[in-house]
């Protein structure tokens, strides 16, 4: 779509027109979208969309709908403006002002990566303009003056905004609450980051602007120190050690730090609400006031020197990838955009703004779902492709023929040499291969085929139809046939990759490191990408008649996991159910379903009271036949990165390096002419690897132990 022709375009879908997705909640997800007003106006906005499969939610509809009545009325420059909520066939969503700039979690990441702490001066420019907003919401009342009670509940990193200004803007009050509605909030249910509660909210209890004053706090001190505060091995000792009201002061950790903020933090800190700050106007007066004793001077000027010094090149980037959304003309452009504006906060390292895997401190629990603009292309034939589904220790073979969409062709050419190696012996006929389409010309393909294995994360004649244009994709690319196998199980999919058999691999994380413990030789080509995330999350899933509650109602239940490698549908709820002082081996029931739609099959078959999955098959489950709207979401278990794209050892580096640059040169909707790889797989694109991604799982394997050797064997 040329830029003349957005107007049209606008005046069709109404006259905010999405760009792109920047980020998914458990409550909503998070757009880039043009706003045309009259008289040619535009302007960029953000839209944040209630989630459609909580719309019969009564109680998350009142809340989303408070958080613009209470916050739209609150007009402060250091407040993210609504501008207006409204309400269409896909539910409701919120406009607000978009910020050009970073969170304070990329501007500490950034920092990390420079190996360096961020100076006072910009720390306390943060903090000063974060209460300056807070205190603004805090005091906002009604139309009749009565205070509204207004409470952010999830102040944090991650919801601090900087313009490139300098300015500081608090976002997100997506889970604010206000004293009138406490009523339409269930008891006892906990919501905000773990590693940012005050204790009060850690205990369940209700909450006033003091809390907020508390995290703040955490805040200030994490930016001041350039490490986590309560960063520990698990969700609940994390809030274990808020609840405890013990922590180490900043010039514990950093003796070059003034020694005035100690006693702003020691106060600010306390655990009992009625020794802290009352205010976050209270806390702002004595931490300026430590500030020029200390001889500190915060200014914006300092805080936007320090965003161009850290991130000017990404900024920059940014910048330009605005002034080009104008002249976008495909969807594939609207997801380059995403991965400028937001590339680094799917991206974390392992540093002092890292949370834990086994919990959701960090990262607000991501759900994907497609917007109704990115709806995939109409089923098209495709070329053909060897694709093998069957068992490696009994190399059976099928002819198979199927129209495909033309999204998902390539994966299948690069999986398929490894079929080739166990059945090179065999006739020709012999192998399996998907429908050629007589319109189009097959490419002339020589040499050896080869050999790719990919683990049965979902249901075998899936990832068939789903990684077929891909790999067609890929054949063509190498100009030589490939192979794609499907392995009986993750046990033998590594194994298989780990000796040899096949030359490439796609493995889940937990799989990975079992793998490379034993083969240390094996290399990590890319990532792969979901929907342009880096990492998924690990759901765990009841009935929606079910009583379950949470982990207490567990024992003595059938607990439906996936495959003892399986990451989100083994390792983490496990781990999530000892954190909730449930041993998985003594008080549940647990079976083994084999794979993640499966696993969601039999709770729906009353097989089983919960099962564990990954987010991206129960949110794709209802185009498999799975009714996802007779389930509910119990638990959130962890977050994970996303499958890793593996080079069995002697593969040749000149190979790995030719594959790793199409891999991440790769756009589905120009490549394959599809928003992704799949809708069960949703493989957006891949990504650089980055070990350190990786740590937290190894951490958490450890702890279950699972990181036991891959037999090659096998």
């Amino acid at each position: 779509m040329r830029q003349n022709e957005q107007p049209a375009r606008a005046a069709r879908s109404g006259r905010i027109v999405p760009l792109t997705r920047l980020a998914s909640g458990g409550m909503a997800e998070i757009w880039l979208a043009r706003e045309y007003g009259a008289a040619g106006l535009e302007r960029f906005v953000v839209v944040k969309r209630l989630l459609p499969h909580l719309a019969r939610e009564r109680h998350i509809v009142n809340m989303f709908v408070s958080e613009a009545r209470f916050v739209a009325r609150l007009v402060h420059p250091n407040v993210v403006q609504i501008h207006e909520l409204g309400e269409d066939d896909d539910g409701y969503f919120l406009v607000m002002e978009y910020v050009a700039g970073c969170t304070v979690r990329e501007l500490t990441q950034a920092a990390s990566r420079a190996k360096e702490t961020l100076p006072p001066d910009v720390a306390v420019c943060i903090i000063e303009q974060a209460c300056r907003g807070a205190h603004a919401a805090h005091e906002l009342t009604d139309p009749s003056g009565r205070s509204l009670g207004l409470v952010h509940r999830d102040i944090s990193p991650h919801n601090l905004m900087i313009r490139l200004e300098g300015d500081v803007k608090l976002l997100d009050f997506g889970v604010a609450k206000a004293t009138e509605a406490a009523e339409a909030t269930h008891t006892g249910s906990l919501t905000g980051k773990c590693g940012y509660m005050s204790p009060e909210q850690c205990l369940g209890k209700p909450l006033d602007r003091r809390s907020d004053v508390y995290a703040l706090c955490i805040v200030l001190w994490e930016l001041l120190v350039g490490e986590r505060l309560f960063e520990r091995e698990s969700e609940y000792a994390s809030m274990e050690a808020i609840v405890s009201g013990k922590f180490r002061v900043p010039t514990d950790v950093r003796s070059d730090l003034p020694p005035a903020f100690d006693a702003v933090l020691k106060k600010g800190l306390a655990k009992y609400v009625d020794e802290r700050f009352q205010t976050a106007e209270e806390l702002r007066r004595a931490m300026l006031a430590a500030a020029e004793e200390s001889g500190v001077r915060p200014s914006r000027d300092a805080l936007g020197a320090k965003m161009i010094e850290l991130l000017g090149e990404r900024l920059e980037q940014r910048k330009k990838a605005l002034r080009a959304a104008a002249d976008a003309t495909t969807d594939a452009d609207h997801t380059a955009l995403r991965d400028v504006l937001v590339g680094s906060e799917s991206q974390p390292p392992r540093d002092a703004t890292s949370g834990s895997i086994t919990r959701s401190d960090d990262v607000a629990t991501v759900v994907q779902v497609r917007s109704p603009s990115t709806q995939p292309p109409p089923h098209e034939p495709v070329h053909e492709a060897t694709i093998v589904d069957r068992t490696l220790s009994e190399p059976i073979v099928e002819k198979r023929r199927t129209w495909l969409p033309l999204s998902i062709v390539a994966l299948a050419s690069a999986i398929a040499s490894l079929f080739f190696f166990l059945t090179r012996d065999r006739e020709p006929s012999q192998t399996a291969s998907l429908g050629i389409a007589p319109s189009v010309e097959t490419p002339r393909l020589v040499g050896a085929p080869l050999r790719f294995v990919v683990a049965p994360t979902v249901k075998r004649d899936v990832m068939v139809k789903e990684l077929a244009p891909f790999a067609r994709w890929l054949e063509g690319k190498l100009g030589r046939p490939t192979e794609l196998v499907i392995a009986e199980s993750y046990q033998q999919c590594g194994a298989t990759v780990a000796s040899g058999r096949a030359e490439f691999g796609l493995l889940p994380p937990l799989l990975f490191l079992q793998t490379i413990a034993h083969e240390p030789r094996l290399q990590p080509v890319v990532l792969r990408l979901y929907d342009g995330a880096r990492s998924s999350d690990g759901y765990l899933l009841a009935r929606e008649d079910s009583s379950l509650a949470g982990a207490a109602d567990l024992r003595g239940k059938t607990v439906c996991l996936v495959d003892r490698e399986s990451t989100t549908g083994y390792l983490l709820p496990r781990i999530w159910m000892r954190d909730a002082h449930l041993d998985p081996d003594k008080d549940v029931r647990t079976v083994l379903s084999g794979e993640h739609l499966a696993a969601m099959r039999d709770l729906s078959a009353k097989r089983c009271d919960a099962a564990a999955v990954y987010s991206g098959a129960y949110l794709s489950a209802n185009q498999q036949g799975i009714r996802v709207g007779s389930m509910r979401v119990l638990a959130v278990t962890g977050r994970v990165p996303q499958d890793v794209v593996v080079a069995a050892p002697g593969v040749p580096a000149a190979q790995v390096a030719r594959l790793r640059e199409w891999l991440l040169d790769f756009k589905p909707q120009r490549d394959i002419q599809a928003p992704r790889i799949g809708t069960v797989l949703g493989i957006s694109g891949f990504g650089r690897y980055d070990a350190s991604e990786f740590d937290r799982i190894r951490e958490a394997a450890e702890r279950e132990g699972m990181l036991h050797e891959v037999d090659a064997g096998k």
